[in-house]
C-alpha cells in the first residue's frame, strides 16, 4: 500500500508539473507549420501523433472517426501538449487550448495521410478508411 501511495504522489507531481508546459512552449507550435512539421517528423522518425492534455484524459484531435485500436494507441508514438491537465489551471487557458487543439488537429490530419499509405507503419491498415 505504501508503494502505491508513493507511486501516486510521484505521478501526481509529474502530471502537475507538466500541466501547463504548453504555455512556455507554444511558440514551437504554429498551426501554419503543422503540416510541414508532420512531414518532417514522419521523415525523421516515422509515424507519431499529438494528443492534448486539457482534462482527465488526453484528447486526440482529428481522430473523431477513427477507431482507437491498441495498435494506434499503444504501439504508436504520441507527443502530449500539456494545457492544463488534471487540476492544473494555466493562464489564458482557453486561448492555449484552442491553439493546442488547432495545431494538433492539423498535424494529426497530415500524419494520418502519411500513416495510412506507409508501408512500414504496422497500424496502416487500421487507418485505410481515413
Amino acid at each position: 500500500m505504501k508503494i502505491l501511495i508513493l507511486v501516486f504522489i510521484a505521478w501526481s507531481s509529474i502530471a502537475y508539473a507538466d500541466g501547463c508546459r504548453f504555455e512556455s512552449e507554444q511558440a514551437r507550435y504554429d498551426v501554419n507549420n503543422a503540416s510541414e512539421d508532420a512531414d518532417l517528423a514522419f521523415d525523421k522518425s516515422g509515424v507519431s501523433f499529438i494528443s492534448v492534455a486539457n482534462g482527465i484524459a488526453p484528447a486526440r484531435p482529428a481522430f473523431d472517426d477513427i477507431e482507437m485500436t491498441v495498435c494506434v494507441v499503444l504501439e504508436t508514438k504520441w507527443e502530449t501538449l500539456w494545457v492544463g491537465a488534471d487540476s492544473s489551471v494555466c493562464g489564458s487557458s482557453n486561448d492555449l487550448i484552442t491553439k493546442a487543439f488547432s495545431y494538433a488537429e492539423a498535424f494529426n490530419k497530415r500524419m494520418l495521410e502519411l500513416a495510412s499509405t506507409s508501408e512500414s507503419y504496422k497500424c496502416a491498415d487500421e487507418l485505410q478508411a481515413y
